[in-house]
């Protein structure tokens, strides 16, 4: 749902990941301006990925949201195995 979203309002280029390297591996080939992560797929696999981004130089001011229910509720990690990425069309 989030994904047609940004993708319908025209105003975004959405790329979808749907684990950590494939996160890792968009950001290597596409201007990325944010990482939407969905924690769904549990804080351990979104923290990971928040780690190796932070650990590259080029990615370390990268914006990095997280999304899902359990981003703020404890506890609740659903399997889901999905990381958003998006772009300006520009």
């Amino acid at each position: 749902a989030l994904e047609q979203s940004l993708a319908s309002s025209g105003r975004y280029q959405v790329h979808v990941a749907h684990d950590a390297d494939g996160a890792v591996y968009l950001l290597g080939h596409t201007l990325i301006d944010l990482v939407i992560a969905d924690v769904d797929a549990g804080l351990e696999q979104a923290f990971g990925l928040l780690r190796r981004l932070r650990r590259e130089p080029r990615w370390r001011t990268l914006p990095v949201f997280s999304w899902g229910p359990a981003a703020t509720r404890p506890g609740a990690f659903p399997r889901s195995n999905r990381a958003w990425t998006m772009s300006s069309p520009n």
